[in-house]
């Protein structure tokens, strides 16, 4: 065989042992869910099985959570919520039980994995919170938390939130708030920075994506990710081959979930959205253990790593302590700055007179969709409104 017939027969091995599954997955009706995401966790499967694998994972376990995600769904169309809570209860206890901690931890080991961004590097940095009103004017500093807990009627069902169970939802970027909230007209959106409870534990569903994923999964001793990989989070005597082994036994054990909850429909006028029963049974399970929320990668962003973090999304719960409390004592620890119309910062004509910009470092490298083409985030009228909006005076929310 000659060179050329041997460079051609390693393409076509590599094409073949290539993770396939892209997320989000794309459905059109509501009734297809159930369907496809077995036929994707089957994928799944197939490739772990297949020995592409160079690490020593744990199949069985991977086997169990796929069973348990399919049952949740066939118990609970069949009336057993109870059960079907149960199972996913089950996949959250395998998690924090092989884990450690990893996967279940604060929003800044969200980075974990991600090329140039180690923990401490974004330890100080926002996240952001969005509204659509026609104009910010007389908002109460208040008013960019949760919906209250006295109009727990307005809480409708999203991705990880329980009807009548408030959350709060913040983007890593001004501009990912813009997508979650269908790109609004900007004289109607208004975004405050925030700087979340450093005390807060969430589940990682932003821990690895298809690229790193199908990198790390072919990672051998002689060999180091390409991108590069954070080691800021290395133990004291843990050498960087046992770091990643560990990232991978976690990846492969947290995908099925992240599988699970990275559908999109496209029907409209539903009054029940089939793809977000695990994502609600989670959450279900991470208040009844005491956890804060979870973080995942925005539906309206594809999972590729180029856009991240920028289109890193998290949803913290938001728990009354006592009767007279209207909104979270935990949330409201929280400082924001006040609530900014992007319509009317873009009318300043030299920002950088008004504030001097402060940078937002983890989103620095990453890039946007623009047109359907990745752009540099760091261009974007939003990475600059991001940075206005960092400059600002900030407040207690509790005060």
């Amino acid at each position: 065989m000659n060179d050329g017939s041997q460079e051609l027969n390693k393409l076509s091995i590599k094409k073949q042992n290539c993770f396939k599954i892209s997320l989000p997955i794309n459905i059109v009706h509501d009734n297809e869910y159930e369907e496809k995401l077995e036929l994707k966790l089957h994928e799944y499967l197939d490739f772990i099985k297949s020995g592409i694998v160079k690490q020593n994972i744990n199949i069985k376990l991977i086997e169990e959570i796929v069973s348990l995600l399919k049952s949740s769904i066939n118990l609970y169309f069949n009336l057993e919520t109870n059960s079907a809570q149960e199972c996913v209860d089950k996949i959250i206890d395998i998690v924090e039980n092989n884990c450690k901690n990893d996967l279940i931890s604060d929003p800044f080991s969200i980075y974990k994995g991600a090329a140039n961004y180690s923990r401490e590097h974004c330890r100080d940095e926002n996240y952001y919170k969005a509204r659509v009103e026609s104009s910010c004017f007389g908002f109460n500093k208040k008013d960019m938390l949760h919906i209250p807990f006295d109009k727990r009627s307005k809480v409708k069902a999203q991705r990880f939130s329980i009807p009548g169970c408030p959350c709060m939802y913040l983007g890593k970027s001004s501009y990912i708030c813009w997508m979650e909230l269908d790109k609004p007209e900007s004289s109607r959106f208004n975004v405050s920075a925030i700087k979340p409870n450093m005390s807060a534990r969430v589940l990682n569903l932003a821990y690895v994506n298809k690229e790193l994923f199908e990198e790390l999964l072919s990672y051998d001793s002689k060999s180091v990710p390409k991108e590069g990989f954070d080691f800021s989070l290395l133990k004291v005597g843990e050498t960087h081959e046992e770091y990643i082994a560990n990232y991978i036994k976690n990846a492969v054990l947290v995908y099925p979930l992240i599988i699970a909850t990275s559908f999109t429909v496209k029907e409209k006028d539903r009054d029940f959205k089939t793809e977000y029963l695990i994502s609600q049974m989670i959450m279900s399970s991470l208040i009844k253990k005491g956890y804060d929320g979870v973080a995942y990668i925005s539906k309206k962003s594809k999972d590729n790593w180029k856009y991240f973090p920028a289109n890193l999304v998290i949803a913290l719960i938001a728990r009354k302590n006592n009767k007279e409390e209207f909104l979270s004592s935990k949330l409201s620890e929280c400082n924001h700055c006040k609530p900014v119309n992007y319509s009317e910062y873009l009318m300043i004509g030299n920002q950088d007179i008004c504030y001097p910009y402060i940078l937002n470092g983890s989103t620095k490298n990453c890039k946007y969709p623009f047109a359907s083409h990745p752009m540099d985030y760091l261009n974007s009228s939003f990475e600059r409104f991001d940075r206005y909006l960092n400059a600002m005076m900030y407040y207690e929310l509790k005060k």
